[in-house]
Formats: structure tokens, sequence, C-alpha cells
């Protein structure tokens, strides 16, 4: 059986042609590149949408594909810029006066409350002085009404002793200036809230004397603190003075 030996060396059939990998360098890509950036960036750029993509064809897209588009097309608008509200400004005047300083809406109505009880306080004050210049105009002054309408306590009894003392020394000429009245922060006497210094010049005054010449006025620092009765009407309490050459 020599005719069923097989060859020596039998033929190696031929093998396919191996295809070359996606990635290799040399292969020629016959579409683009599918993009690898996010959603939100491929969407934001014309290029990125498939070719064949009908934007008047949205009936047959799903309705998540329209809510994404929606979504990511809201994300590239541009967002404007917030401008903060400024804050009002308040304008408060010191508790020793002077000018009007900037402030906050807590400082400023406690500065309001402030300003209202000084003016309050050189009201009475104006009232007590108009009602003393009247009096020195009288040879036997005596405690009035408006007085007692303005003082309390300790400087009532004051005033009226003044009075006595005044007896025969009326004002024969001239009329005492009011310089300057100033608040007068931080300090209190008889329970006073508030207080005020009041300087004023009588240099120019002439009184009456008993016992010879007319004797002239002088220049005087004052000061007065007031509180609040039980009424609550404000009230002159108590008092300082002293003679000074000028106001």
């Amino acid at each position: 059986r020599a005719h069923r030996t097989p060859p020596p060396h039998r033929p190696r059939l031929p093998q396919p042609r191996q295809l070359p990998a996606t990635h290799a360098p040399h292969r020629r890509r016959t579409h683009p590149a599918t993009p690898t950036g996010s959603v939100k960036s491929h969407l934001c750029h014309t290029e990125a949408i498939p070719r064949r993509y009908d934007p008047m064809n949205l009936s047959r897209r799903p309705s998540s594909l329209i809510i994404v588009l929606l979504v990511v097309a809201a994300g590239c608008s541009p967002v404007p810029a917030v401008t903060p509200t400024p804050s009002p400004t308040y304008a408060c005047i010191p508790e020793a006066g002077g000018e009007a300083v900037p402030c906050g809406p807590i400082e400023y109505e406690q500065s309001q409350r402030r300003d209202a009880l000084y003016a309050e306080a050189e009201v009475v004050y104006r009232r007590f002085r108009a009602e003393r210049e009247r009096l020195q105009l009288s040879a036997n002054p005596v405690m009035t009404a408006e007085l007692e309408a303005v003082t309390a306590g300790g400087f009532r009894e004051m005033v009226a002793r003044a009075l006595e003392q005044a007896q025969g020394r009326n004002r024969l000429s001239g009329q005492a200036d009011v310089v300057w009245v100033r608040r007068l922060p931080g300090l209190s006497m008889s329970g006073s809230i508030v207080a005020l210094t009041v300087c004023t010049d009588a240099r120019g005054v002439r009184f009456a004397n008993p016992s010879g010449a007319p004797t002239p006025g002088v220049a005087i620092d004052h000061r007065f603190y007031m509180a609040r009765d039980a009424g609550g009407l404000l009230r002159i309490v108590d008092s300082e003075s002293r003679t000074v050459e000028s106001c």
C-alpha cells in the first residue's frame, strides 16, 4: 500500500489576512473620530451634532432627549452678574454735637432719640431764662407758676432763695446775651438724664444797688441738669455756675 503513504511535506493552507487594530496609527479613518468631551461641551458646539440630526423632527425623538437639550442649552447661556444692593447710609449727630457723621440704622435710631431729648432740654432752659429775665425787671421778684413748671427739687429751692436776695436789685439797663448752648454728655447730678452747658454774657447790664452805685453784670458759665418728674415732664433739678472773663 505504498500509494496511501502521505507525502513527506504537506502544503500549508494560506491564512486569511489579519485586519489592523482600530488604534493603529497608520490606519486611514473614513469618518471623524468620536469626541471624548462631556455632553454639555458636545451640545454647546454645532460641529458635534450628527449630520443626520433633524431639528424639525423632534416628534420622533424621545422626550428625555428634549429635556436634556433644554437643560444643556440653558447651561450654555451666560449668567448675568448679580449687583449687590447697597445698604442705606444714615447721618448721625454725635452726642457732644457737631457735624453729622455716617452711621448704621441702630445708631441712627439712638441718635434720633438723643437729639430729641437735647432739643427738649434746651426748650426747658429757654423757658426758665425768659422768666428770670422778666423777673429781673421787678424790684420784688417772687416764685411764679412758670418757674415752678420748669424746676424741681433742690434747684427750685435755690431759685426761691435767689429771688429773695434779688429784692431791690432789679435790672436797670442792658440785656444779658446767651452766647452758646451746648450739650454736656456724660455728666449727671441729682438723678438727671440730660445736661446742658450755657454761657451768658451780662457785662453790659447794670443792676440797682440799694447801698450805692449800680452793679455791673458778669459773664457766667452755667450747667443745668434735668430729669423727668412722675408725670414725664422734663425739669431742671440741679445746676452749677462759675464766673468767667468771657464766653
